[in-house]
């Protein structure tokens, strides 16, 4: 198997337990939901439109935070931060 690692974007392996998964799985799980909501906001009321788009672009932003994550700063290649900056406000 894979030794109880698991694999960074910039290819560094660590272990399974490594706050940075941690933090990886609560992005995900808050992405997650966020679908959720946003699944039934465009399902309940049509009129809410705005809403929807606005939790559309929130899951956007947590893509982008999980990428970042995923890319140590202190490990990875120019290009690889290249690809998972983003501009946060």
């Amino acid at each position: 198997g894979d030794k109880g690692t698991s694999q960074l974007f910039n290819g560094e392996r660590r272990n399974k337990d490594d706050a940075v998964f941690e933090a990886l799985g609560a992005v995900d799980e808050c992405n997650a939901m966020i679908g959720l909501a946003c699944e039934y906001v465009q399902r309940e009321d049509a009129a809410q439109s705005e809403l929807a788009e606005a939790l559309e672009n929130v899951m956007s932003r947590l893509f982008d935070v999980g990428a970042s994550v995923a890319t140590p700063q202190d490990t990875s290649s120019q290009s690889k931060k290249k690809r998972s900056t983003f501009d946060p406000v």
